[in-house]
């Protein structure tokens, strides 16, 4: 008996910045449709409704059209597991942007939700496609580098103010730039890892619960070796988008947004006498833009809902990063290191 090939009409739960500038593109040339729409803020109706002229609009989740049988859902981080569950309850299949819950218990709740009506969720960190990404758990895996020995990881931008409102609301945010940035990075880790353990977590949130700047330490082990892990993160500091990893025979760099280039750096070797070292790029695919990642991600979605096993996503990994975020802001304490320093030396 022939299985028929899911077609997705898909609800949009929020319509803000991340799903205009990556889902709504990707979606647009596959074979979905947009059924319904769910926007408090009908400011965004004028500006893609022309996109989707015969979905319904509403304001609530109180009013899901029958037909939609999977949804993306971009609202604000602080309501994903309310909006998750109420879904997930419907038995619609679900792609739910990062992270998946503020808490743990929420996250576990949404996954035993999943099972119970036999649908797939599945959470959008969308870097876990990069083939750098992959690269490099092979690298830690396979030890061609010797055993990874510590890693220093920076993400941060000045916060020009062009994001959603939301992020500056904690009802609706959840936090920060852990929350916000930390999150994909966590789960990378968490990609490349069995186990992350959480040492020390600072912020400059001074009371607001929405800090601009943070400080995390976390260790794992690699082949039985202690892993120191450092990650700084920043709203007002132009820190950018770094992997560094030093491994016992060389170091890998990795800007995080690009995902089909690694440099290695091989420790210096004595060549006729002479100290030399070498820098080796390793291009991995050629170069695409986000859109062709979310695209992958989408495909991996579909798949599953179509009976192939994930490849690349995770949800016991989004269920840890969610469990990490949590410890974090539970045991915050005050962010007092200059941010003038040289954050390779931390």
């Amino acid at each position: 008996m022939k299985i028929q090939k899911f077609t997705p009409r898909i609800l949009l739960v929020g319509v803000g910045q991340i799903c205009q500038q990556a889902h709504i593109p990707v979606i647009q040339n596959t074979d979905a449709s947009v059924v319904q729409v769910i926007e408090p803020n009908l400011t965004m109706k004028s500006k893609i409704a022309n996109l989707f002229p015969r979905a319904k609009w509403s304001t609530s989740m109180n009013n899901i059209v029958q037909d939609v049988n999977c949804a993306i859902i971009s609202s604000p981080t602080a309501l994903h597991a309310e909006h998750t569950f109420q879904l997930l309850k419907r038995g619609l299949h679900v792609l739910c942007e990062k992270p998946l819950a503020t808490s743990k218990d929420d996250g576990k709740n949404l996954i035993e939700e999943a099972k119970k009506n036999k649908v797939i969720l599945q959470v959008g960190y969308y870097r876990r496609f990069h083939p750098a990404s992959s690269a490099i758990k092979d690298i830690i895996k396979n030890s061609s580098l010797g055993i990874c020995q510590r890693i220093l990881i920076l993400g941060g931008h000045i916060d020009d103010r062009s994001g959603p409102p939301s992020l500056m609301d904690v009802k609706l945010s959840g936090g920060g730039c852990t929350m916000d940035i930390g999150s994909h990075i966590i789960d990378r880790l968490f990609s490349w890892f069995n186990d992350l353990h959480l040492d020390y977590y600072a912020d400059d949130d001074h009371g607001s619960r929405i800090e601009s700047n943070a400080l995390i330490r976390l260790s794992t082990t690699n082949k039985k070796f202690f892993v120191p892990i450092t990650i700084l993160l920043s709203r007002s500091t132009p820190l950018g988008y770094k992997l560094i990893c030093q491994f016992e025979k060389g170091l890998i760099e990795c800007e995080l947004n690009l995902g089909h280039q690694l440099l290695i750096y091989h420790k210096s070797l004595i060549v006729l006498d002479e100290e030399r070292s070498f820098v080796s790029t390793l291009n991995l695919s050629r170069e695409h833009d986000y859109l062709f990642y979310f695209k992958k991600q989408w495909d991996e979605f579909i798949n599953q809902i179509n009976g192939t096993h994930s490849t690349y996503s995770s949800l016991i990994d989004a269920l840890n990063t969610t469990d990490i975020l949590e410890k974090c802001y539970r045991n915050r304490q005050q962010l007092d290191i200059p941010w003038d320093i040289n954050p390779t030396k931390l």
